[in-house]
């Protein structure tokens, strides 16, 4: 069997559940603002004394169906598109450190990754790699060193979810 989800709006409060936007005009007031730039500090938070590395992920055009999705229980991951337009999946999570948790696909959204600079997902986060519209899609991926080899819990779905754009 197959369930089919629409492509929402991505919204900072329809995201803020799986993580954070990063926007390229934040909605706060920026720390400076002169002749020459204005700059926002602080617009992503890492956890203090986890390594972190920076790798570079391009996505290939491909069916948009879901069969699994992956987290990660150790640390925060963070995109920066650099490339291309993609729609990104996520899935509700609880507890980041039951290693018994799975995703549901009644519970899988997907949101159109545009004018953004960047989103930020959360520790135990369900998401899966992003579906481009474009021939494919790249980003920045900013995470804990390490993550590929000891930090990728992957789990199947218990149905396929087919991703329609609206």
């Amino acid at each position: 069997m197959t369930q089919q989800i629409v492509v929402q709006p991505l919204t900072e409060e329809a995201f803020s559940k799986y993580g954070k936007i990063i926007r390229i005009e934040p909605d706060q007031e920026p720390l400076a603002d002169n002749e020459a730039l204005v700059y926002w500090e602080k617009m992503v938070e890492f956890e203090p004394d986890i390594p972190r590395t920076i790798g570079l992920l391009t996505e290939k055009r491909r069916e948009m169906v879901l069969t699994q999705m992956e987290r990660h229980q150790k640390a925060k991951e963070w995109f920066v598109p650099v490339s291309g337009e993609c729609v990104a999946c996520f899935a509700e999570y609880h507890d980041p450190d039951d290693d018994a948790e799975v995703p549901q696909p009644d519970k899988v959204v997907a949101f159109k990754m545009d004018n953004i600079v960047g989103f930020v997902v959360h520790r135990g986060a369900w998401h899966w790699p992003a579906f481009p519209i474009t021939p494919t899609a790249t980003q920045l991926v900013n995470l804990r060193r390490d993550t590929e080899h000891d930090d990728v819990d992957v789990k199947e779905l218990s149905e396929q979810v087919e991703i329609v754009l609206s």
